[in-house]
């Protein structure tokens, strides 16, 4: 699908005639993430604002630039903080996560429990409480997994430079 095109997309199926903007992110988790969490502390937001995944970050920085009115929202991934500033100084309607990526907020509980809405809150026995000693019990695993990633993904990404 061409830019032009997920582009035609956002207008048709998120904002329509709307008098909306447009809020990018990378891809539907983030989106539904997204909505959770503004429906959560910010009521009416989607009078003003549609959100849409735009696939990408590629994409969402090709979209931003051929709609300098719309707003984006991307993982850090592996830019370090030089990389943030030249991508923010030629995108300011880019904003970047100041972690890895969304899903690294998911391993502190009380980040997480926040935002979600009191019918999921009440089906969890024992509260808030009970939910962070059920997150907290697999912390290794995450911290093992952020480890791994932060030392792969640079070797992924040099052999991708070198045409593997």
């Amino acid at each position: 699908m061409s830019i032009q095109d997920v582009r035609d997309r956002i207008r048709q199926e998120v904002i329509g005639a709307q008098d909306k903007q447009a809020f990018l992110v990378e891809g539907s988790d983030d989106k539904e993430a997204f909505q959770i969490l503004l429906q959560r502390f910010i009521p009416g937001w989607e009078q003003r604002w549609g959100i849409a995944a735009a696939g990408s970050k590629r994409q969402l920085q090709e979209l931003l630039n051929h709609d300098p009115g719309w707003l984006g929202l991307v993982d850090r991934d592996e830019w370090d903080q030089a990389a943030v500033d030249t991508q923010i100084s030629l995108q300011p309607n880019l904003m970047v996560l100041p972690r890895f990526c969304l899903e690294n907020y998911l391993i502190n509980p009380a980040v997480l429990w926040q935002p979600l809405p009191p019918v999921h809150q009440s089906a969890v026995p024992g509260g808030g409480a009970a939910f962070e000693r059920a997150m907290l019990g697999d912390l290794p695993r995450y911290l093992r997994h952020g480890v791994l990633w932060k030392v792969v993904t640079p070797l992924w990404s040099g052999l991708r430079a070198l045409g593997f």
